[in-house]
C-alpha cells in the first residue's frame, strides 16, 4: 500500500513538471548578436549566435503569455512573437535566423499534448 502511495504522489509530481524547449539556429554565414527571449515569464539572452550555431534553451515557464526573440544582425535590431506559454504544458520552439534579418518561428506542443 505503501508503494502504490509512493508511486501515486510521484506521477502527480511529475505529471505538474511541463518543461520547454525553445531551440534557435543561425541558418546563415553572419553573427547575430544579444539575442534576448522572453518566454513563460523568463528571460534569457545568448550573447552571440555565430553561422550554423545552434543553441537550446530548456525551462519551465512561470508565467502564461507569449514569447518575444530580438537580435542585432550587421547593426540593426530584428523582433519577432512567437508561442504561448503556460505552466500546464510542454512546447518545443523552433527559431531559425537568416542573414537577411529573417525570424521564423516553427512552434509545436510536444508529444502527447493537445493542441493549442
Amino acid at each position: 500500500m505503501k508503494r502504490l502511495l509512493a508511486t501515486s504522489a510521484l506521477l502527480l509530481l511529475l505529471a505538474g513538471c511541463h518543461r520547454n524547449d525553445v531551440t534557435i539556429t543561425n541558418q546563415g554565414t553572419k553573427t547575430w548578436n544579444l539575442i534576448e527571449i522572453s518566454a513563460g515569464g523568463r528571460d534569457f539572452t545568448i550573447k552571440q549566435l555565430g553561422g550554423g550555431t545552434t543553441e537550446t534553451i530548456r525551462f519551465r515557464s512561470q508565467a502564461e503569455g507569449g514569447g518575444e526573440i530580438s537580435g542585432t544582425l550587421d547593426g540593426v535590431h530584428y523582433k519577432a512573437e512567437f508561442g504561448y506559454f503556460t505552466p500546464n504544458l510542454s512546447t518545443e520552439e523552433k527559431i531559425t535566423l537568416a542573414d537577411d534579418g529573417t525570424i521564423k518561428i516553427l512552434d509545436r506542443p510536444r508529444a502527447g499534448n493537445e493542441s493549442r
